[in-house]
């Protein structure tokens, strides 16, 4: 299993001139010494009280995303996940794993796997970068505009990476789409996990930097600091082994919303919390989707070498309605494997 995890390295010193421009009220000041620790962190993460006083949905994103990788530590009960999470950490809250795309249609999982993190390195890296760039396109766009930006992005940059086993066979075998190939990650592995918020950070830093352009022209410092940085994103994550299938799909779509957005146009507030609650209804749903899915399903959670291991079990005790769930559930995923189970059972079951 091809596991991949979405880096984003923020901007970080273009923040507060960029926060002038776009008409934010920030003030930083030192914390005072006697602050206590726990507080402190907050304030590295989620920076000052004020920081993300216009900028909602950041704050409440990256709230969620710290939840639920409680929640992942806690499932897996295991010191060792902060390092890394293992798979079934990661499976059983929704992880963009390709087979479960396209072999059992979980396409909420492209919503999931966006509030995901494979280790405590990664969400740190992602929730750092979000609390820097999040409330600079927020206060610029409003909260509505970077509602649905933040999510489509997600979507768009999962899909996108889930997509990318499909073309492996043809990048593979044709040389000439090797550096290409490289850029994005693509290996001859038939499987791919992903997840990881920064396919929708690197959205959020694509409209940014078209916003950028549009006010200020190319050589904006927002334009020029968000550029620099998403090229120095892509490098860094084609040598990293990150998902920068994810990051292009994202930064693209991002820039293209953006520069469909009109200028001086915006949303009531009732308007944007109607917008606000819808997206965060999509999220939820997705997450039920996949809750139920867990309960249901026995298969949910394991990939096809978990559930051909555990087919060929039944098969050998004599299970035989259980191997017959399994074999199905096995050719979903892999329809070799699922044959050669398929040829044990009529064997062992006739």
């Amino acid at each position: 299993m091809l596991r991949r995890g979405r880096l984003y390295f923020p901007p970080g010193p273009a923040y507060e001139h960029v926060m002038t421009e776009v008409g934010a009220t920030h003030a930083v000041s030192d914390p005072p010494p006697a602050l206590p620790l726990r507080t402190r962190l907050a304030r590295l993460f989620m920076g000052p009280p004020e920081a993300l006083a216009g900028a909602p949905v950041t704050r409440w994103i990256i709230l969620a995303a710290a939840v639920v990788f409680v929640a992942q530590l806690l499932t897996v009960k295991n010191l060792t996940a902060l390092v890394k999470m293992p798979d079934r950490g990661m499976l059983l809250f929704g992880a963009n794993y390709s087979p479960f795309v396209w072999g059992e249609h979980r396409f909420e999982v492209w919503v999931t796997s966006m509030f995901l993190h494979v280790s405590l390195l990664h969400i740190l890296f992602n929730l750092y970068a979000l609390r820097q760039v999040g409330p600079v396109v927020e206060v610029a766009a409003g909260s509505a505009r970077f509602s649905v930006l933040y999510l489509v992005t997600g979507i768009v940059g999962s899909a996108f990476s889930a997509a990318v086993p499909l073309f492996a066979p043809m990048v593979v075998t044709h040389p000439q789409l090797a550096p290409l190939g490289s850029l994005l990650g693509v290996t001859g592995a038939t499987d791919r996990l992903s997840a990881g918020a920064s396919g929708a950070i690197c959205g959020v830093i694509g409209a940014a930097m078209v916003i950028g352009v549009r006010v200020q022209g190319w050589k904006s410092d927002l334009a020029r600091s968000t550029g620099f940085w998403l090229l120095l994103t892509l490098l860094l994550g084609s040598r990293m082994n990150a998902d920068n299938a994810a990051h292009v799909a994202g930064a693209v779509t991002g820039g293209l919303l953006a520069a469909g957005w009109k200028r001086g146009t915006g949303y009531s507030p009732a308007a944007t919390r109607r917008i606000g609650m819808a997206c965060a209804a999509v999220v939820v749903v997705a997450f039920v989707l996949v809750g139920t899915r867990d309960l249901l399903d026995p298969f949910a959670a394991q990939g096809s070498t978990e559930r051909a291991a555990r087919t060929y079990d039944d098969i050998v005790m004599g299970r035989c309605a259980q191997a017959r769930d399994g074999v199905l559930a096995t050719t979903r995923l892999d329809a070799d494997r699922g044959k050669i189970l398929a040829n044990e059972l009529r064997r062992s079951c006739s």
